[in-house]
């Protein structure tokens, strides 16, 4: 079996596979002896029809399916061995693959056309990179607004003996009237939990905080972690619009590619492809600029890692719902549930990457860090569809 590459410029290449006889005729003589067998002929025994029948009527398709078999492995081998870093997949050549014919050929040549990832060249410094880092404020008024949320989630409702407010809920039921011939409903008001050792446990758990001045830190904090990931994910944006714009122009496969995005997907056809190119090749360098630095940075994917990320992800679904202050333990087997689910570890894995590397980033470079209010930062967001900072 030979295999070997020739390049067409830097980002495309031909690789032929030579298929001789020596390499596929051993398994070609066990695929018939098989079929042999098995086959049932009228006129004849089984495991006792003649070779060459069988042969003659399998020969052509037991010689294509072990050659077609012979040069998918031999030309991912390739790939691999040689750490090609291909766009898409290979496709058969269009230009110089001469016709095959399995009955009379004894060698056959194949050749494919790769697209190759360009080289990409990103130097980050602290000296010559500099790019914002915008984070929350949080100030008196969004405090109170998220201590004014705890004691309205945790408030209850009460019956109360005065007359009906407009907020009041009022309850009928069917009675007799008293001697003056009234019939008074019951009255159910909303009552917010009072600043106390009761709602300091509900939030936080027992006894972590033990006072007014406590809580109202545990909550600045607490702001302050969320609103972490709020600037984190803006200089990320900012970031990749830098080093792209660092980047400059780079050489695609631009042919190949759109032959294959055209292959790969039945619901594609030439003119949505042209038309969706410019986004796709965008999103294509950003991964390549991704996948570079994750190797520069020697960023990988731990056990530990997984479990951190999967607690993370429970704990946004348990705060979705109100419920703020998980104990250790049930957090820890919602995590390992979660990570029983392959394609929940596979997005999980992203989303490690992506954070490892934002903070290598940010160590890598200069930043420049500006403080602004909540409805500030949220501002910056002109598309209504990104995600921002929530309260």
């Amino acid at each position: 079996m030979k295999v070997s590459e020739r390049r067409i410029d830097d980002v495309n290449a031909i690789i032929t596979v030579l298929v001789e006889k020596p390499d596929y005729q051993e398994e070609v003589d066990k695929s018939v002896q098989k079929i042999r067998q098995k086959a049932n002929i009228p006129g004849f025994r089984p495991g006792k029809i003649p070779t060459g029948l069988i042969k003659k009527m399998y020969g052509k398709s037991i010689l294509a399916e072990e050659i077609n078999k012979l040069v998918s492995d031999n030309l991912l081998k390739y790939i691999r061995e040689n750490n090609l870093n291909i766009l898409g997949e290979p496709l058969p050549n269009q230009t110089e693959q001469k016709e095959i014919d399995f009955d009379t050929q004894e060698d056959f040549e194949f050749l494919f056309d790769v697209g190759l990832a360009p080289e990409i060249t990103v130097n980050l410094s602290k000296k010559d990179d500099k790019i914002n880092y915008y984070t929350i404020k949080v100030d008196d008024d969004l405090l109170d607004k998220q201590i004014k949320s705890y004691t309205n989630r945790y408030g209850t409702l009460q019956s109360v003996d005065e007359e009906a407010l407009e907020s009041d809920t009022e309850k009928g039921a069917l009675t007799e009237p008293d001697a003056e011939g009234n019939i008074n409903p019951e009255v159910t008001r909303f009552k917010e939990a009072e600043l106390g050792q009761e709602l300091f446990d509900k939030v936080f758990g027992a006894g972590v905080v033990t006072s007014e001045e406590e809580f109202k830190a545990k909550v600045k904090e607490d702001l302050e972690v969320q609103f972490l990931d709020d600037s984190d994910y803006k200089f990320m944006l900012d970031a990749k619009e830098y080093i792209m714009d660092k980047a400059g122009a780079i050489t695609f496969p631009d042919a190949h590619l759109k032959r294959w995005l055209l292959v790969a997907n039945e619901k594609h056809t030439a003119e949505s492809i042209e038309q969706e190119y410019p986004e796709i090749i965008k999103n294509l360098t950003w991964q390549l600029i991704c996948g570079k630095l994750a190797n520069e940075y020697n960023i990988k994917v731990e056990e530990p890692d997984l479990l951190k990320a999967a607690q993370k992800v429970i704990k946004a679904q348990f705060a979705h719902y109100g419920l703020s202050y998980i104990p250790d333990s049930m957090l820890e087997n919602y995590a390992k549930d979660l990570l029983d689910k392959k394609e929940k570890v596979r997005d999980l894995s992203n989303r490690v990457v992506e954070e490892k590397l934002i903070q290598a980033i940010k160590a890598a470079v200069t930043l420049k860090k500006k403080e602004l209010t909540f409805d500030k930062f949220n501002k910056m967001f002109s598309d209504e569809n990104v995600p921002v900072a929530k309260e």
